[in-house]
């Protein structure tokens, strides 16, 4: 399997668990980050950058980027670069303070079980 590119904004940072699946799945050396800047790319920019890429053989998605997402996977459709995201089914839930003195039960992503799925 060929060098994966990770997509990511530049304000996110891959856990440790993200790092475990990347190598586990593609190989230590075998994937490197994009980084998306925080106020993002326009639809031609995130077109060009994946035309740029051509020595990857595809991409990983580790932040929401729907449109180039789907010009990606439009890619790999049409026998193109292959296309990857992360999931996580688990989720951490933490009581915080609701503002009016009282607590709320909330949801987060948890820092483990992170998947690379096609």
């Amino acid at each position: 399997m060929g060098k994966q590119l990770v997509v990511i904004n530049e304000q996110h940072k891959l856990m440790p668990d993200q790092i475990r699946a990347l190598n586990e799945k593609f190989g230590e050396g075998f994937w490197e980050r994009l980084d998306a800047p925080a106020d993002g790319w326009t639809a031609e920019q995130q077109i060009s950058k994946l035309a740029m890429v051509g020595t990857f053989e595809g991409y990983v998605f580790a932040s929401p980027i729907p449109f180039m997402l789907m010009e990606a996977s439009k890619q790999a459709g049409q026998g193109g670069r292959s296309v990857w995201v992360f999931h996580n089914d688990n989720r951490d839930k933490k009581e915080v303070d609701d503002g009016k003195g009282g607590r709320k039960l909330i949801s987060t992503v948890a820092a483990t079980g992170w998947q690379i799925l096609p």
